[in-house]
C-alpha cells in the first residue's frame, strides 16, 4: 500500500512513452543482470517497474500494427524472475504505473515534466485509502471484544473518506459548464436557421448539427483528463499482450517455457504468453473494501476479480484473501466466529446506531462504485467521439467494462443494507 502518511506526491515517469525511437535504441546497450541479486522488497518492486515499463515500450512503440512479438532476454529473463519473487505478473500493471511509481514531493526522485493525471489522482485515492487500513484493524479487535461504541465510531469515519476518493476521481472528468453550454447551444440555434439555405441535401443537414456539437464541445473543460494523452499516448502501453498482432501472446525469449506464474491464459502454447493488461481492479484497496464490508459479486465478475489478485504484490494478495478468510467465517457453527464478521456482528449487536453506521458505509461505497462506472462510461462517450481509440486495445478499467457486458448492479457488486 502506499505509505499513509504522504500527503502530496508527484510521479516519476522512468520511461517516456512518446518517444517512440528510444526504448528499441537503449536495449542495443542494456546490460543484463541477475534478478537473484536484488535482496529487499524496494529493490524487487523497483526493478520490476522498471524492466516492466521497458517491457511494454519495446512491445508497442510502433503502434498496434507493428507491434513486437518477441521480448529480448535482456528484460524478459530478469522480469520473469523478480516477479516471481514478488508473486506478480511479468508486465506493466498497477504496481508499477502507480504504487511504486509515486513519491513524496520533496523527494529528489521526480522529473521536471507534468504527471499524468490518471496516473497521478489515482495514486490520491490509494493514499486516501489507506487511512482506511488502521480502522479496519480497530474494528476487527472491537468485534472480538464486543465494543459495539468504537465499531461505531470506526465506522463513521468510512462515508468522508469515500466521499473524498470520489472528488480525486471526479477530477478526472468535470462536467461541462453551465456558460459553456449555454453558449453552443446558442450557436447551435443561430447556425441552425442557414442550415437550408447552405445545404440542399436531407442527409446533410441532419449530419450538421450533431457535428458541429462535437464540434463546439471539443474544447469544453473536460477536467484534467486529456484524450490524447490518455487514449493515444497512453493507453497502448497498457493493454497487456492479448489483443492485435499479440492475440496468441507474447514470446519471452530466454525464459523456460515451463516456468510459468500460473496467470498465462492458455499456459504457454508455442512458446508465447498472454496476459490482460493493466486494470484499477489490480489494487487491492476495493478489494480489501469488498473483502470487509462482505460484497458479494457475480460469477463473472468475481472471476475476474479473483484474476486480478494475481497481479498484485505477494503481501497485497496475501491481506485481502486473509481478511476475506475472516469475513466468510460466519459460515461456521461456531458463534464467536461468527460474531467476527462485520455485518453478522453489527446484526447481532441490535444497536439502532450501530446498523445505521454500517448501513451509511454500504451506501456511499456503492455511490462511490457507481460514479467509478459513469465516469468511465462518459469518457469512453465524450473522448471517444473526437478521438480515435487504440485499436482492439482493451479498457484499461475491465471492471468498468464488465459493467457494459452485464449492468451497473454487477459490476458495482451486492452492497446490501442491513
Amino acid at each position: 500500500m502506499v505509505n499513509q502518511n504522504v500527503n502530496t506526491l508527484r510521479l516519476e515517469v522512468t520511461i517516456d512513452f512518446t518517444s517512440h525511437e528510444m526504448a528499441a535504441n537503449a536495449l542495443q546497450w542494456l546490460p543484463g543482470f541477475d534478478a537473484s541479486d536484488l535482496k529487499t522488497l524496494g529493490e524487487q518492486r523497483f526493478a520490476h517497474k522498471i524492466l516492466a515499463f521497458l517491457a511494454s515500450q519495446y512491445v508497442w512503440h510502433e503502434g498496434n500494427d507493428n507491434a513486437a512479438e518477441v521480448l529480448p532476454a535482456v528484460i524478459a529473463r530478469p522480469l520473469m524472475d523478480v516477479s516471481l519473487k514478488l508473486g506478480c505478473q511479468p508486465l506493466l500493471g498497477h504496481i508499477d504505473l502507480v504504487l511504486s511509481n509515486c513519491f513524496p514531493e520533496e523527494s529528489s526522485m521526480t522529473s521536471d515534466s507534468k504527471p499524468p493525471p490518471f496516473i497521478e489522482r489515482t495514486a490520491d485515492i490509494e493514499i486516501t485509502f489507506a487511512s482506511a487500513l488502521p480502522l479496519i484493524m480497530k474494528v476487527l479487535q472491537a468485534i472480538r471484544a464486543g465494543d459495539k461504541n468504537v465499531i461505531e465510531i470506526c465506522l463513521r469515519k468510512f462515508p468522508p473518506m469515500f466521499e473524498t476518493m470520489k472528488q480525486q476521481m471526479l477530477r478526472l472528468l468535470s462536467k461541462l459548464s453551465v456558460n459553456v453550454l449555454i453558449t453552443t447551444l446558442l450557436n447551435v440555434l443561430i447556425f441552425t436557421a442557414s442550415v437550408d439555405k447552405i445545404y440542399n441535401s436531407p442527409l446533410k443537414r441532419r449530419m450538421f448539427i450533431p457535428l458541429l456539437c462535437v464540434r463546439l464541445f471539443g474544447d469544453a473543460d473536460l477536467g484534467e483528463l486529456d484524450p490524447q494523452e490518455f487514449y493515444v499516448d497512453l493507453r497502448k502501453y497498457l493493454s497487456g499482450w492479448s489483443h492485435g498482432r499479440l492475440t496468441k501472446g507474447l514470446i519471452y525469449q530466454g525464459v523456460p517455457d515451463d516456468l510459468l506464474t500460473g496467470q498465462e491464459m492458455n499456459g504457454c502454447q508455442d512458446g508465447r504468453r498472454i496476459y490482460l493488461g493493466a486494470s484499477a481492479a489490480q489494487s487491492a484497496s476495493l478489494q480489501t473494501l469488498d473483502a470487509f464490508f462482505g460484497v458479494k459479486h457475480g460469477p463473472e465478475v468475481e472471476e475476474f476479480l479473483v484474476r486480478m489478485r494475481a497481479f498484485m504484490i505477494r503481501p497485497h494478495r496475501q491481506f485481502v484473501e486473509d481478511l476475506e478468510r475472516h469475513s466468510t467465517l460466519r459460515d461456521y457453527a461456531n458463534p464467536v466466529d461468527e460474531f467476527f464478521f462485520l455485518k453478522a456482528a453489527v446484526s447481532r449487536s441490535g444497536s439502532v446506531e450501530l446498523r445505521e453506521a454500517f448501513n451509511a458505509c454500504i451506501s456511499s461505497l456503492e455511490k462511490f462504485r457507481r460514479d467509478h462506472v459513469q465516469i468511465v462510461h462518459s469518457a469512453e462517450h465524450l473522448f471517444g467521439q473526437g478521438h480515435q481509440l487504440h485499436k482492439d486495445c482493451e479498457t484499461v478499467d475491465d471492471l468498468a467494462r464488465y459493467s457494459k457486458e452485464t449492468n451497473h448492479s454487477k459490476a458495482c457488486g451486492n452492497l446490501t443494507r442491513l
